[in-house]
């Protein structure tokens, strides 16, 4: 391995490649351009931050015939985020069931049609960037009677 590559690695591997580029930048280094893209590539490689997701609440308590909606929300991440939904560790698709909606950068959103009883179970949202690294966050979703069932109004209610 040529000098060059050998000083590109080094100031990826040791956290330094400001200084690198800066370096490469008032030509103090001298390098190809396949060089530079191969070192600004694995530097992208190597510091890119992987994706953090906002926690959903420990679970929902809902009643039935509602729609629910359960959003999955990106707080900070590099590369291109694909995100994914499970119910019970069965990957979600769109349904008569289920609306997913990933169009967003940002955000993921999953929505219960009409919320029944074999609705309740456990909903995870994953991210994905584009390096492989992943995030997740799940809730558990309790689903009670019919509100027409109850004497008294049920809000809907949630907890960290």
């Amino acid at each position: 391995m040529e000098l060059v590559s050998k000083v590109c690695l080094f100031f990826v591997f040791t956290n330094l490649t400001l200084l690198f580029r800066f370096l490469v930048q008032q030509n103090a280094i001298t390098m190809t351009a396949f060089q530079f893209a191969l070192c600004f590539y694995l530097t992208s490689t190597v510091y890119a931050s992987p994706p953090k997701l906002l926690q959903l609440p420990s679970h929902f308590d809902l009643v039935e015939n509602i729609s629910f909606p359960l959003t999955c929300s990106l707080l900070s991440g590099d590369g291109q985020i694909t995100f994914s939904w499970t119910y019970n560790g069965v990957q979600l698709e769109n349904s008569s069931d289920y609306q997913l909606d990933s169009s967003s950068l940002k955000f993921s959103l999953l929505t219960i049609r009409s919320v029944q009883r074999h609705h309740a179970g456990t909903y995870e949202c994953r991210a994905v960037n584009s390096f492989g690294e992943t995030d997740l966050t799940r809730t558990r979703i309790n689903v009670q009677g019919n509100i027409s069932d109850s004497s008294q109004y049920v809000a809907l209610g949630c907890s960290p």
